[in-house]
């Protein structure tokens, strides 16, 4: 499971010479409160563990949580297993964070909010014996709404969705520079989204990223050979993820501390991909070579930068910034 499915990622990673540092994910303290069902059905805020009770109204307990444990999470009843409509759950978090809703494996038609979710590799099971997949969105602070459990009606042998929450800070980029002088823009993963400011291309996979920030390159910068040529500002550390076209074979240098995380993202222009590389930097000034070693010609993509999760770095503060 990814670093963006809240996994314990160890990167041991080299700074200022011979320091090592183990870096560990940054996590909020994650607040749900307002929690309001249409069906009137009690609903508690809990925290998830192994052997949590998953529903207010059954004796299950979980058996299996992902790495979701230490989270809060809300026990729904599952009463409501029947439960249809777009507007079933309301509740609020206090700060900005990834929503995740596991859903009954055995619903094979999934209800239409769960469109604007991304599907993660993960599960979780209770006593009960099935699994639930689990679907994950970023929401900004505020009020979240979720449909109900299903688009219509069934008599099936099913249960009710179970919803986590875990707050995530984002990191602020500023002071966006291009060595050719043009103006990147910062934007959203999004499906739908353009990729390029000079291009209609839209995202049609988005691996597990949707909801983070990236930097909308120019696609006509696909040729630029360079050491330094993209520079931007995190405010904190953060795993800093480029999407680099399978297509150009002989990568540049800059990607040589990258990691690659074994997923892609896709757009419209014809669905070529782009794999997704990883790399943790600290807080301050991240610099990027160009494209490609070599100038490749028109059949190529401009690689396109994503801001991930922040992470904690309380070594690396007192080691003066790596």
């Amino acid at each position: 499971m990814k670093k963006y499915y809240q996994s314990v990622m160890r990167s041991v990673s080299c700074f200022s010479g011979a320091m090592l540092l183990m870096v560990l994910p940054f996590y909020a303290s994650a607040s749900i409160t307002n929690v309001s069902a249409t069906s009137g059905r009690n609903y508690q805020v809990s925290t998830l563990q192994l052997g949590s009770l998953q529903y207010t109204d059954r004796t299950f307990t979980f058996t299996e949580i992902a790495d979701l444990g230490g989270r809060q999470f809300i026990q729904t009843a599952n009463s409501d297993k029947n439960s249809t409509g777009t507007n079933f759950l309301t509740f609020t978090i206090t700060q900005p964070g990834f929503v995740y809703v596991a859903h009954d494996d055995r619903i094979t038609q999934k209800p239409l909010f769960l469109s604007n979710f991304t599907l993660t590799s993960a599960n979780l099971q209770s006593t009960d014996g099935h699994p639930f997949s689990i679907y994950t969105r970023y929401y900004p602070a505020g009020t979240v709404v979720l449909g109900g459990n299903l688009r219509t009606s069934s008599s099936a042998n099913i249960s009710m969705y179970s919803v986590v929450v875990v707050d995530e800070p984002r990191p602020t980029v500023t002071n966006i520079q291009v060595a050719n002088g043009r103006t990147y823009q910062l934007s959203t993963v999004a499906l739908g989204e353009e990729q390029y400011v000079d291009r209609e291309y839209v995202f049609t996979q988005i691996a597990p990223l949707g909801g983070y920030q990236f930097i909308k390159a120019f696609n006509n910068d696909k040729n630029v050979v360079s050491n330094a040529f993209l520079s931007f500002t995190i405010d904190r550390a953060a795993v800093i993820y480029v999407a680099h076209d399978d297509r150009i074979t002989t990568k540049p240098s800059f990607l040589s501390g990258f990691t690659n995380t074994g997923f892609d993202i896709q757009n419209s222009d014809d669905h070529h991909p782009l794999s997704v590389y990883q790399k943790v930097f600290p807080a301050g000034v991240v610099t990027l070579g160009g494209n490609v070693v070599t100038p490749l010609g028109s059949n190529i993509s401009m690689y396109t930068v994503i801001i991930g999760d922040a992470v904690d770095t309380p070594a690396a503060t007192e080691a003066n910034g790596f």
